[in-house]
């Protein structure tokens, strides 16, 4: 801590030589170590320092740069004297030999021959087979770890896809020469609702067909037909549509009558020329009764008679009432896929798989019969689908191979 100047250099030493830097010095007022000094040191000492290390820190970085670029690197010094001779080499070699109860490993190099000598261990008991559970184990275990990652949009692509809906039976045409991967098959429970927009109950029918004239009665004829009765009298006046659907081409009629059964509105389609008819009329003041007939159809469930407010025909639906369905009146039956099973509590289905050839496999049909056409029965064919039909040999000579389509009764059509 005494005051004066202070000089000091930096050295650095590389192999067998020795570099140092200039000397620095700076002054040392006796205020920057030692005691309680009254005052901080005056700036012109503090910036002193400061210099003072950064230029010590230059020179140290300059130095060490020059020692990397090799510029303190002294010229090649002489070669040295030759090395004593070396013993002569010997290639090591190593054999194995067999023993009764084992073997010896006999090693030989420069220093000498060393053996090893192996013994032979006692033989183990037998392992015993793994159960199905530890291989099961083993193999989860192993997957676990090296997971297969497995495209499934490629799989599905490459895969056959057919999906079919509908009332039973259903058939599904497409198959390929492989098992089956996958089988899906799903049914459902359906109970049907209705808004209540038809207005017609027919429960009221009898067999034959209504005549009659303007202001005249209505009188039935038992011959052909059928007919159905109405209650009118508690509709409110207005227009009204009727629309008739049946699966032959019929003549359809109606006739409103009033309090005193008088005909005071009436249809009279005279040509049968249609599956489906409609027809726009007005309920008057006191209209009390419609009669409603359908010639040419022989039941009453041969026809759907939908009858609705306003001037637009609506589409079919059964007579609930007038009121929306299900309801206490009209609660609609439940609709299950499949057949119940009383035992088993639960509904069931019927799957029948089968290959490409439709044709069953008869050995001796009962129903070929010798010198004579034969038939064999196929069932499953789809309406508007192509089919080939082909014999593996060709017939011989004096055979004829035939294919013909039709129905049975009695005999092939």
């Amino acid at each position: 801590t005494d005051k004066g100047f202070v000089r000091f250099s930096v050295a650095g030493e590389r192999e067998d030589y020795r570099i140092t830097t200039d000397v620095e010095s700076f002054y040392n007022s006796g205020t920057i170590y030692g005691g309680n000094p009254s005052e901080p040191p005056t700036p012109d000492q503090y910036d002193q320092m400061i210099a003072l290390a950064e230029r010590t820190k230059e020179i140290a970085e300059s130095v060490r740069r020059d020692a990397d670029e090799g510029k303190f690197d002294g010229d090649p010094g002489e070669p040295g004297k030759p090395g004593d001779p070396g013993r002569d080499g010997v290639s090591p070699t190593a054999k194995l030999e067999q023993t009764d109860d084992g073997a010896v490993i006999i090693v030989t190099d420069a220093t000498g021959t060393t053996t090893a000598e192996l013994k032979n261990g006692k033989e183990g008991n037998p392992g015993q087979n793994a159960t199905d559970e530890q291989v099961r184990g083993a193999v989860d275990a192993y997957m676990d770890e090296h997971p297969v990652q497995v495209d499934t949009d490629d799989l599905i692509k490459l895969a056959i896809k057919e999906e079919a809906s509908g009332a039973a039976p259903i058939v599904i045409t497409d198959s390929a020469e492989m098992g089956v991967q996958d089988l899906t098959m799903q049914g459902w429970t359906e109970q049907p609702t209705y808004e209540g927009t038809n207005l017609f109950d027919p429960h009221n029918n009898m067999n034959g067909f209504y005549t009659g004239t303007m202001n005249g009665n209505v009188s039935i004829s038992t011959t052909t037909g059928w007919s159905w009765e109405l209650d009118i009298s508690k509709m409110i006046p207005g227009q009204y549509t009727i629309s008739i659907t049946t699966d032959i081409n019929v003549r359809f009629r109606y006739y409103i009558t009033d309090e005193n059964g008088l005909i005071v509105k009436l249809y009279e389609d005279s040509s049968a020329n249609a599956k489906y008819d409609t027809s726009t009329f007005d309920v008057p003041d006191g209209a009390k009764v419609l009669y409603v007939s359908i010639i040419e159809i022989s039941a009453s469930d041969k026809a759907k008679i939908m009858l609705n407010s306003g001037s637009t025909a609506l589409a079919y639906e059964p007579y609930t009432g007038g009121a929306p369905s299900p309801n206490p009146d009209y609660p609609q039956k439940i609709v299950n896929a499949g057949a119940y099973d009383e035992e088993g509590q639960k509904y069931e289905y019927g799957l029948k798989l089968t290959g490409k050839n439709m044709l069953p496999r008869y050995d001796s049909p009962s129903d070929w019969n010798p010198g004579a056409y034969g038939y064999i029965p196929i069932h499953g064919f789809v309406i508007g689908e192509t089919y080939t039909a082909s014999q593996q040999n060709a017939p011989e000579a004096g055979e004829n191979f035939y294919v013909s389509i039709g129905t049975y009764a009695g005999n092939a059509n």
